[in-house]
């Protein structure tokens, strides 16, 4: 029985490093419905700025000790802001807030809160990774920020061998080309208007900002962001 014991300990410690633990809790008690539902959500992605250049200037042992750096210090960071890293996509991730809270008491506005939270709070984290870069001798690294909210469809998505829980739709297309759009902007975060009127309605503290109008891939009409560094 306690080598049993031992070995369910050691494949649920192995799947909840493949797999979001509180997703994959979730998933082995039945209470994610894999075939596909509508939800509200705000989506994050966050990924390293001229990642190319730097890893065309760095050697590979270097590279993924860096990105390992990177990703431990940002997801650490969002799962204390609540939210569930959904998958790392080259230098990137993707956040997800709102999807699996079950309270309804809280709605959106607190997943658009928690959010906003933390993307200003991954530029300061950051700036921590990179004093410590510093006292080494490494160069700084740079973060790209891109935050959405709207309605997503969530499942279990893939091959018939080879699936994983994830979000797509219009939304999460969004908070990609938002986050692209930082290097043209010159800002370190881009937060769409929709998260920012329930972040604020969410009880968030707004960070200073800029309000312009941006134009999407794929949108007739420009759309309001607030630009925060």
């Amino acid at each position: 029985m306690a080598a049993t014991l031992q070995e369910r300990e050691r494949i649920l410690q192995t799947f909840g490093r493949v797999v979001e633990p509180v997703v994959r809790d979730r998933l082995l008690a039945g209470d994610l419905r894999g075939e596909g539902e509508v939800r509200t959500a705000s989506i994050l992605f966050c990924d390293l700025r001229d990642f190319t250049t730097f890893a065309e200037r760095t050697a590979p042992r270097e590279l993924v000790q860096t990105l390992n750096q990177f990703f431990t210090t940002m997801t650490s960071w969002a799962r204390a802001c609540d939210g569930f890293v959904n998958k790392f996509i080259g230098d990137g991730l993707l956040v997800v807030f709102g999807l699996l809270d079950d309270d309804p008491s809280h709605g959106p506005a607190a997943g658009a809160a928690a959010a906003l939270r933390c993307a200003v709070g991954m530029r300061e984290k950051l700036a921590r990774l990179n004093d410590q870069r510093a006292a080494l001798g490494h160069a700084p690294l740079g973060v790209k920020v891109g935050v959405h909210t709207g309605p997503v469809v969530a499942g279990t998505i893939g091959a018939a061998d080879r699936h994983e829980y994830t979000v797509v739709g219009d939304t999460v297309n969004v908070a990609a080309r938002l986050e692209e759009l930082c290097r043209d902007q010159g800002c370190d975060a881009i937060v769409s208007a929709a998260t920012w009127e329930l972040a604020r309605a969410g009880g968030a503290t707004l960070p200073p900002a800029d309000v312009v109008a941006v134009a999407l891939r794929g949108r007739d009409e420009p759309v309001q962001v607030y630009r925060i560094g």
